[in-house]
């Protein structure tokens, strides 16, 4: 209320809006503090040749252009699925390591390892960090 010097009485119904910017400068600092700790990354673990005679680590490669390469042999994409069940019919160890182009898209990748749960691989370890 305001009240002129005339003796009028004049109603105002401005907002007070100093109690919702503190409480959206608060909210900032929160998310400023939290999304540092929101990263998200796979874990995995790298092979290692040993040389002691143990079965061999499987390394599918997709290169920028989505030819396919298991432990540096060019796959057709049609004969994935069979070459991948040929490979590990015998294994004991189903784990697969996939090594894709940083220029590939998500989905691509995602694909391909559809493929390989597919065909029986049980665990797919992934890095994007390989460039041809």
């Amino acid at each position: 209320m305001n009240i002129s010097g005339k003796g009028k009485i004049v109603v105002r119904s401005d907002p007070d809006v100093v109690p919702f910017i503190d409480i959206i400068l608060v909210l900032l600092v929160i998310f400023m503090v939290i999304s540092p700790l929101n990263r998200k990354g796979v874990d995995m673990i790298l092979p290692e040749d040993s040389g002691c005679g143990g079965s061999p680590s499987i390394i599918l490669s997709i290169k920028q252009d989505k030819s396919l390469n298991i432990n540096g042999k060019l796959i057709p994409r049609k004969e994935l699925k069979k070459t991948i069940r040929d490979i590990y019919s015998t294994r004991l160890d189903k784990t697969l390591f996939l090594r894709a182009s940083t220029k590939l898209k998500y989905k691509d990748i995602v694909d391909i390892m559809d493929i390989m749960q597919g065909a029986g691989v049980t665990i797919v370890l992934y890095t994007n960090h390989y460039e041809e």
